[in-house]
């Protein structure tokens, strides 16, 4: 069970499709168990000490491990393969001897320091807001400084503002970030070296190694602006948690890929709120009054995010330009979309009576 989960820890850095030499496979050398995506690279103790040196295709060393029942595994090397040996089964995984993995290009990390238990949390929410234009990637990479966590999307801005604990300002991109979160990060090291960032897991037998983007990120004074921004507060339903569970229902986004790619379209009338969610097969609506009188106006958000933002404020301020959610340390502003026909009124559902709750 300890192989397996070592072997399972170093999958975060494995290439399905390979474009590095050897990113398909699990390295063992130096007493180490080393895996390296080009931008991720994971480093373990090897739970074969430094008897065992070579590459192994990564999926078929972590199949043996998960498909063998035994409580109890004989393995060595011999004749440029891995042999598995349980009670009454065998299995022999071609070894590469030759270690063609670059992962020694990777810049040694520094001193290693503790950060705020908010940073990950952060990062990951963050993450939701970020863009998907790879050419653009100011928008797909989260900004995080000494005392900030922030994304854009060019609609959407999302900023968290705390001590971090990070000593030096970094940018990582968005999908590293939702990959990096399902482990127990604990401790960090930026190296002097631009363009990697390092962290450990508690108890420290796992480092993780994630590429940066060095570019200069947008500049601070535009997102102030817009933090500044006077409007109409607007209260948000009671019972909003609610509604969002049910709008999930029909969010492709959930089967997909999970809760971070999520969004739900929220269209704020006279006096009255829509929420809006579909997918190929299905689409969902409900609708509440508030107290709104403005102009009408739809906006997208991450439903999971949302309902973490309302948890203690159901209070939301819009103006003609722009939706702004706050709560303790993190702000949520998102662009607004000015519409008079919105396009679920021409759904179907618009010959249904709705009931609207006083």
């Amino acid at each position: 069970m300890e192989v397996l989960s070592r072997i399972e820890n170093a999958m975060l850095a494995v290439m399905a499709a390979p474009i590095l030499a050897q990113s398909d496979t699990i390295v063992f050398e130096g007493g180490e168990l080393i895996s390296f995506s080009g931008e991720i690279l994971t480093r373990q103790p090897s739970p074969f000490g430094e008897k065992i040196t070579g590459a192994i295709l990564a999926g078929d060393l972590l199949e043996v491990f998960k498909r063998f029942p035994d409580d109890v595994l004989r393995v060595e090397s011999k004749e440029g393969e891995l042999i598995v040996r349980g009670k009454k089964r065998i299995a022999g995984l071609r070894m590469m001897e030759e270690i063609l993995l670059p992962y020694k290009n990777v810049p040694d990390p520094g001193k290693f320091y503790s950060f705020s238990d908010k940073l990950i949390p952060h990062m990951l929410s963050a993450s939701g807001v970020c863009g998907k234009d790879e050419t653009k990637p100011k928008i797909t990479h989260v900004h995080i400084t000494e005392n900030i966590v922030e994304a854009v999307d060019g609609f959407q801005y999302f900023r968290a503002s705390f001590q971090t604990g990070l000593k030096r300002e970094v940018q990582i991109h968005h999908a590293i970030i939702k990959s990096l979160s399902k482990y127990p990060l604990k401790e960090a090291s930026v190296s002097e070296e631009e363009g990697w960032i390092h962290f450990k897991t508690d108890g420290g037998d796992l480092r993780i190694s994630c590429v940066c983007n060095t570019s200069d990120y947008f500049s601070e004074e535009i997102f102030e602006k817009m933090l500044k921004q006077d409007g109409v507060e607007v209260e948000l339903p009671e019972n909003m948690e609610e509604i969002l569970s049910r709008a999930e229902i029909m969010n492709p986004s959930i089967a997909a890929t999970g809760n971070a790619d999520s969004r739900v379209e929220i269209f704020l009338g006279e006096n009255r709120l829509t929420i809006l969610t579909e997918k190929e097969n299905g689409w969902f609506k409900e609708q509440k009054e508030v107290l709104y009188s403005g102009p009408e106006f739809t906006f997208c958000i991450n439903p999971a995010f949302l309902r973490t933002m309302i948890s203690k404020n159901l209070k939301m301020i819009v103006n003609d330009q722009i939706a702004r959610i706050e709560r303790d340390d993190i702000h949520f502003i998102s662009a607004l979309i000015l519409n008079k026909n919105p396009k679920w009124e021409s759904r179907e559902a618009k010959d249904i009576e709705e009931s609207v709750e006083e």
